[in-house]
């Protein structure tokens, strides 16, 4: 396979789960290529804390400027903040207020980065990073976040599995030498098991546990188990996998390796258990050693890949139900609108024959049908707006937004007793224009429309947060009580029950949904001494694969 873009996310975490059974460094240097690769940074790093030094142990691509073996001061690096958090840290633009005096920017040019602390035999041992020279166009999400984590866990699992290997190697190649040559160093033997952090069993060719070398933290003592056979200690099914494993392996001469499942600690815990036989120290036959390396964080990994994947196919049917409720939103207002104003001019012309013919009751109640079917084209244009969110065409362009306002003020034409202030510090952007006016203009209508006064203020301000900008509009008005906050950006909502104006519910749904189509977010906050503030940001850079990005 030669390109990440093969996979999905979770298919790359599944791929690596089945490729841990390899565990050999070519399966390692694999699977960081391909999550540099589906990254889309430059470097990917598995790193090796070292004293006071930062050690390159691994590295994709692997022909590249960075080569293994190269070393770093640790706190030269962003690597010393990430064991530090003991947690994935993610830095999208390194030239920030927060890193912009980092020397991992200003001395080794790291622009982007994100990591996340290896543990191996339960010991900080580095860290598993990805980095580029330049910042990022889209800032890291949550599910790059949640895929460097799995990737940590897997990567903790293969070190461990190589590890194990090694060291089962070493044991077994120094019992067969100290069978040959040195009968009589059973010391040096059991010093090799001891070093070990892994439970270590010795069978008998009966099944029985002549030796052990346990954890500290293991459910039973070493007087529990030594001169025991398996059921006396062991649940049945383990017990019954483990003498099969132990039989095959004395039988072929070969390692046999199996899962077993055993209770440790305050649950159960999965262990694969390496089983080789070796001749005895006493010359009296072989002996079966079985070691059991804790897979519980890797089984974990895949449990959450797994839902990781159902949770996209769920996420993937909720999509496309909502694309065709959209699709038909807008098939069912754009057919609506054609017998909605065709009803309003008939009552038009109606009002216009019977007009002077005496009849004013006749002529309020054609008065209330022309304001009810207003009220409904309203209404319709408000539903097709909805479902076009996300899907409209526009160009990118350079927009002004104090101009935008004022111009949005001149459509929009409040009462003459209300005040609509731009702050003088409101950027200018490369944005769609279509989207903000729709939302500007919203937020502005909804402020003067629940007024409850003749006469208001309202104030439009932003403020840079990074990669964002956040534009408040505050009014003077009676303001939101805080348990309605959330409720009042449903679709078709009024919070005033006796509300008879000529609002149609839509305004603040349509905000909500148009700002979050662009990744942002919306709320509402008191303002003081009196009113409501709609606050709602909007991207400083039009996102990548939005329609209109490319016009």
């Amino acid at each position: 396979m030669d390109t990440a873009t093969d996979f999905s996310r979770v298919d790359l975490l599944l791929y690596l789960t089945e490729r841990l059974e390899s565990g050999t460094q070519a399966g390692i240097q694999d699977a960081l290529a391909l999550a540099t690769r589906m990254l889309q940074m430059k470097f990917g790093i598995i790193s090796k804390v070292v004293g006071d030094d930062y050690l390159v142990e691994r590295v994709a691509p692997a022909d590249g400027e960075l080569q293994q073996g190269q070393r770093f001061s640790l706190g030269q690096t962003f690597c010393c903040n990430t064991l530090k958090a003991n947690d994935v840290v993610s830095i999208s633009d390194a030239d920030t207020e927060a890193w912009r005096g980092h020397p991992c920017y200003t001395e080794l040019g790291v622009g982007s980065y994100i990591g996340v602390p290896l543990r191996v035999g339960g010991r900080a041992r580095g860290t598993l990073n990805f980095s580029g020279p330049t910042a990022r166009e889209e800032p890291w999400a949550d599910s790059d976040r949640q895929l460097v984590r799995l990737l940590g866990h897997w990567v903790e699992a293969a070190l461990e599995q190589e590890e194990l290997r090694r060291q089962v190697n070493t044991i077994v190649g120094a019992l067969a030498d100290s069978n040959r040559d040195l009968r009589g160093s059973r010391r040096a033997r059991e010093a090799l098991l001891a070093a070990l952090p892994d439970p270590i069993l010795v069978l008998d060719r009966a099944g029985r546990c002549v030796r052990c070398q346990l954890p500290p933290d293991a459910p039973l003592k070493r007087s529990a188990v030594e001169q025991q056979p398996l059921d006396h200690f062991l649940p049945p099914d383990a017990a019954a996998r483990l003498r099969d494993a132990a039989r095959r392996a004395s039988g072929t001469g070969k390692l046999e390796v199996t899962e077993l499942v055993l209770p440790w600690g305050d649950g159960d815990r999965v262990f694969e258990a390496r089983v080789a036989p070796v001749d005895a120290d006493d010359g009296s036959g072989q002996v079966t050693v079985v070691v059991l390396r804790d897979l519980t964080d890797r089984e974990e990994a895949r449990r959450l890949a797994l839902q990781q994947r159902d949770l996209q196919h769920a996420n993937d049917r909720l999509r496309a139900a909502n694309e065709e409720l959209e699709t038909f939103a807008y098939a069912a207002s754009h057919d609506l609108k054609t017998p909605l104003r065709a009803l309003s001019s008939i009552s038009t012309w109606i009002d216009e024959e019977l007009r002077g013919a005496g009849e004013p009751q006749l002529q309020t109640y054609l008065g209330m049908m022309r304001d009810r079917v207003d009220l409904l084209v309203r209404l319709v244009d408000g539903l097709l707006a909805y479902s076009r969110i996300g899907r409209e065409e526009a160009a990118i362009e350079r927009i002004e937004t104090r101009t935008l306002v004022a111009e949005i003020v001149g459509l929009l034409a409040p009462p003459a007793g209300f005040c609509v202030e731009a702050d003088a510090g409101l950027p200018v952007l490369q944005t769609a224009r279509p989207p903000l006016e729709r939302v500007l203009a919203n937020a502005i209508a909804n402020a003067v429309h629940h007024h409850d006064h003749g006469t208001g203020l309202i104030r439009v301000t932003a403020t840079t947060r990074g990669h964002l900008v956040e534009f408040r509009v505050a009014d003077d008005g009676p303001g939101v009580p805080e348990e309605f906050r959330q409720q009042a950006f449903g679709v078709f909502k009024r919070l005033r029950r006796n509300d008879r104006g000529p609002g149609t519910g839509l305004g603040l749904a349509l905000i909500r949904k148009t700002v979050e189509s662009l990744g942002g977010t919306t709320w509402l906050e008191p303002n003081r001494p009196r009113g409501t503030v709609l606050v709602f940001t909007w991207p400083i850079r039009w996102p990548k694969g939005q329609v209109g990005s490319s016009l």
